[in-house]
């Protein structure tokens, strides 16, 4: 198994952040919109 560049895994993360930022965004949105 290659080892991940320290800024890669980095960058994954940080990708993998934005992304679920982003879900839980457009959950919220929808759940709000909904309730009203």
């Amino acid at each position: 198994m290659t080892e991940l560049h320290p800024y890669i895994f980095e960058q994954l993360l940080y990708i993998q952040q934005a992304e679920l930022e982003q879900r839980s965004r457009l959950a919220w949105m929808w759940y709000w919109r909904r309730d009203k």
